[in-house]
């Protein structure tokens, strides 16, 4: 299975890396802001297009710290 995770570097998206890496029928993807825009839908697709992925289930988690 590949699994996109989206904040890759941030907290709760490189602990889900730590995570589900300890699991070898998973395929991992990660991509932070650099790779794409969550926000922009067709900076989004082409990433998609690009990684050849059919998208079943995408988190985002937006932390905004203060």
């Amino acid at each position: 299975m590949i699994i996109l995770v989206t904040g890759a570097k941030g907290m709760m998206g490189s602990d889900l890396i730590k995570v589900l890496s300890q699991k070898k029928e998973y395929n991992l993807i990660g991509a932070t802001r650099n790779d794409f825009d969550i926000t922009d839908y067709s900076q989004t697709l082409q990433f998609l297009r690009i990684k050849d992925l059919i998208l079943s289930f995408m988190l985002c988690c937006l932390y905004k710290g203060r």
